[in-house]
């Protein structure tokens, strides 16, 4: 499985494609980046680095470390463009958020639990970006989100769906949409617009040499 460990100033990359290397570089999502074909999105590689310095990185600090990486391995080249395009923007109901704010000093955590075809995502101490990059992912939701709540504490939430086997679109956990589940669950609702997003065009991008 794709993910990234940090261990104490080692870090180590596992079965990143080009298309995920540059996502996590640049904090982009998949959709923002353009030309990301052929073995760019398919061949898999394991980075082991170690940053300068004795201090332990966090994990932006260690996704920044694979820009000079791209560069000069991947000989990387690029440039950015904005296009408008339709998203999704998150905003509140007309109830109003049910979400719970919390003030602790915690780091956000996201639990997912599954069981047969429900999935639960129990968010706790979180900004709503947070949401919005898993909505992100949910099947059903065929464009990306964009937060436009105005909330910007972190917060206590729950939501529950079930995924049809097949890849069908998600629906809450009593069988209605996705976007009925958000607002019936969270008091957030997902509206169908367009937006500008800044995207990363790939220029040049070779195979690296073996180390």
């Amino acid at each position: 499985m794709i993910g990234t460990t940090i261990s104490g100033t080692r870090v180590t990359m596992t079965a990143y494609t080009v298309s995920n290397l540059i996502t996590a570089a640049y904090g982009l999502e998949d959709y923002q980046v353009a030309g990301a074909t052929g073995w760019i999105g398919s061949d898999r590689y394991d980075i082991a680095a170690r940053p300068a310095g004795e201090t332990t990185p966090s994990r932006d600090q260690a996704h920044q470390m694979l820009q000079p990486l791209l560069a000069e391995r991947f000989q990387l080249k690029f440039h950015r463009e904005t296009k408008e395009m339709p998203v999704y923007a998150l905003v509140k109901g007309k109830s109003g958020p049910k979400l719970k704010e919390n003030t602790a000093a915690d780091p956000p955590m996201l639990r997912m639990s599954s069981k047969a075809r429900d999935t639960q995502m129990t968010f706790t101490g979180s900004p709503i970006e947070q949401l919005v990059r898993q909505l992100s992912h949910v099947p059903g939701v065929d464009r990306p989100v964009l937060d436009q709540t105005g909330l910007t504490g972190k917060y206590d939430f729950q939501l529950n769906l079930t995924a049809e086997q097949g890849g069908d679109p998600a629906t809450g956990a009593s069988g209605e949409s996705i976007f009925t589940a958000i607002e019936e669950q969270l008091g957030l609702k997902l509206e169908s617009r367009k937006a500008p997003i800044g995207m990363v065009v790939i220029d040049h991008v070779e195979r690296p040499s073996e180390n």
